[in-house]
């Protein structure tokens, strides 16, 4: 089955809140009620529908490079001092 695209014609609860005017992409067969009801009217297929664009550029906020203590082994731990043996 595809995915489409339908207009919320009534704010409804759904995955998420959905507003009157929003967008809804869906599985027809799971939208069929709600077409049923008046709550969403069908668009078209989601692949009409443009893909968001990803960003291809890092943050400039991103470190470049990993700290230099990040590879570095772990302390060893000291032995305890002071403690008590158990003794019957």
């Amino acid at each position: 089955m595809t995915k489409k695209v339908y207009l919320v014609k009534r704010q409804h609860d759904g995955d998420k809140q959905y507003w009157e005017g929003d967008k809804r992409t869906m599985l027809a067969s799971d939208a069929k009620h709600l077409v049923d009801l008046g709550t969403l009217e069908l668009i078209g297929d989601a692949e009409d529908e443009p893909a968001e664009e990803k960003a291809e550029d890092a943050p400039e906020d991103k470190m470049e490079e990993s700290p230099s203590n990040k590879a570095a082994p772990k302390p060893a731990n000291k032995k305890a001092v002071g403690t008590k043996s158990k003794e019957a």
